[in-house]
């Protein structure tokens, strides 16, 4: 066996050209029935031009003798002598390695991790080069089989999904979308991690503008979110979370949700809302289509953003598609065709909180929560957002110096 140390450079210069000769010759007389065996070390320290010195060393066996040689590396220098701790190399085990630092093999005085992870994965990489050869021939049966794995699981998860949410195939309609008793899949889940349980939604919608009015709390952005997945499940070809369902198939489907201010444009919250209303209705006027508008111009002062909410209702109730509204802005249900309302806090008594709120000591929001009916009614004829934020304010037991100058204004 011979050993290349780490200062193979320097003897290997040191060395005359008799000397040179000499040692090549001695490896040609080396039997030719036999397989040559080298094994490759660096030792101790590290220095420059170690990966040059071992890719040298190696090209030059394999030019001089081919097959019949085998290099083993030594890994850690001596460490691996001792311990036995060495790997037979191939010729592109050397290559691309003049630019590494360190050396690939590692030194008894550091183990270079890193060299020893690079020689690790050049083997993983010529058992996963072997295989591939191995199984190109299959690459087009093997890729039409992971394509029907992945539908086959596909469909499994839509099944499970279906059974676990109480899915059905809706009726497809030309334009009324009819859900009864829907639930909101993600919600049911984080209600059930406390013990409580998703309150299912009717509600009924047409060509127009539908406005939910309610007071905060009260559950109208849940609702409006509830009727937006399940028709994007039935778009996406799921069953729908619902007792009874009757559903079109909309051309596209543009909700304006949450706070949609931008820093980076420059614009305030109410700026956004507009820009953003304006994209989304563009798209909406191409074909029939379901326009989802979350507490619309909220960024503005109240009295502005009512005339404004009722402007785009009237405007919305002659677009060819179903837009569904919530506010907490007065008058604007009566410019729409239909008018739901969130029950709230309507059959509570402010009272019966207050004392509950007393006698248990618990968070005065979870109280109400408990107690808040998140269902929906229709609203026949005119009529005002409701004023469950006055009950509030007596549940949560506000200054009554306070809510006496509110019943007042009221």
């Amino acid at each position: 066996k011979i050993i290349i140390q780490n200062s193979i450079l320097q003897f290997w210069n040191q060395l005359g050209e008799k000397a040179k000769r000499d040692f090549f010759d001695k490896l040609k007389n080396y039997r030719r029935d036999e397989t040559m065996k080298i094994g490759m070390l660096t030792s101790g320290g590290d220095c420059q031009g170690l990966n040059a010195a071992l890719r040298g060393v190696a090209k030059a066996l394999y030019q001089e003798f081919g097959t019949a040689v085998t290099i083993y590396g030594i890994r850690d220098g001596y460490r691996g002598l001792i311990e036995g701790d060495y790997h037979p190399m191939e010729p592109q085990d050397f290559s691309d390695i003049l630019t590494r630092g360190g050396t690939i093999l590692g030194t008894s005085r550091q183990p270079f991790k890193e060299m020893r992870k690079t020689i690790e994965d050049s083997e993983e990489t010529k058992v996963r080069r072997s295989m591939g050869q191995a199984l190109a021939p299959l690459a087009g049966d093997l890729l039409e089989d992971a394509d029907t794995a992945g539908r086959l699981d596909f469909i499994i998860q839509k099944a499970l999904f279906a059974v676990r949410y109480g899915g059905i195939r809706p009726e497809l309609t030309e334009t009324e979308l009819e859900l009864t008793d829907m639930i909101n899949p993600e919600i049911c889940d984080l209600l059930s991690e406390q013990g409580r349980s998703f309150v299912p939604v009717s509600i009924r919608l047409e060509q127009g503008a539908t406005v939910i009015t309610g007071a905060n709390m009260g559950g109208k952005s849940v609702v409006m979110k509830t009727v937006a997945l399940n028709v994007l499940l039935l778009q996406a070809g799921f069953l729908v979370c619902a007792k009874e369902a009757r559903m079109p198939l909309f051309y596209s489907v543009k909700m304006l949700f949450d706070d949609l201010q931008s820093i980076q444009s420059g614009l305030s919250g109410f700026g956004s809302e507009i820009v953003q209303f304006q994209k989304a209705l563009e798209e909406v006027e191409q074909g029939y289509s379901l326009f989802l508008l979350d507490e619309f111009a909220r960024g503005t002062n109240p009295d502005e953003g009512a005339v404004i909410v009722q402007a785009v209702t009237k405007y919305l109730n002659e677009v060819n598609a179903i837009s569904l509204l919530t506010t907490h802005y007065d008058k604007v249900a009566e410019n729409a065709r239909l008018h739901y309302q969130i029950i709230g806090l309507r059959d509570v008594d402010p009272e019966q909180i207050r004392q509950e709120l007393a006698a248990t000591g618990d968070d005065g929001i979870q109280v109400i929560a408990r107690h808040m009916n998140y269902g929906l009614y229709r609203v026949e004829g005119k009529s005002d957002c409701p004023r469950d934020a006055l009950n509030i304010c007596r549940m949560l037991s506000l200054k009554p110096e306070i809510l006496e100058k509110i019943e007042q204004a009221y």
